[in-house]
C-alpha cells in the first residue's frame, strides 16, 4: 500500500478527486459530489488525515466493482461509513464517507 506522496494537502485532494473519477470511469459509475473537511497533521505518525465523502450512482455490479478498487487499490484509503440505496432507476446511491492518508504535513 502506497500514501500519497503530494507535497501538500492540497495536491493530495486533486490527487484522491483525480482517482474517485477515474475509478468511476472505469466501473461506469457516476461520480455525483465529493467533500472534504479539514486535513489534520498528525505530528507523532508523520501522517496528515483527510476526510472526505463522495456519492456516486450505478448498476449493482458497477456499485460493487467501484467498492472493490476502492477497497483493494493503490492508495491507503479507510472507509469510516458507507450507505446504499436504491433509486427509482433501479440504480445504487452509494454515499461513504472515507479517511485518506498521506505523509507530511498540512501546508
Amino acid at each position: 500500500t502506497t500514501l500519497f506522496r503530494s507535497t501538500s494537502a492540497s495536491l493530495a485532494l486533486v490527487d484522491l478527486q483525480d482517482l474517485f473519477k477515474s475509478m468511476a470511469t472505469a466501473t461506469k459509475t457516476e461520480l455525483m459530489t465529493s467533500t472534504w473537511g479539514e486535513p489534520v497533521a498528525d505530528n507523532a505518525s508523520g501522517m496528515t488525515r483527510i476526510p472526505l465523502v463522495i456519492m456516486l450512482k450505478g448498476a449493482p455490479v458497477d456499485v460493487d466493482q467501484f467498492l472493490q478498487k476502492l477497497l483493494y487499490g493503490k492508495k491507503y484509503i479507510k472507509i469510516e461509513r458507507a450507505t446504499i440505496s436504491k433509486t427509482q432507476e433501479q440504480q445504487l446511491m452509494l454515499n461513504i464517507s472515507l479517511v485518506a492518508y498521506k505523509r507530511g504535513g498540512t501546508q
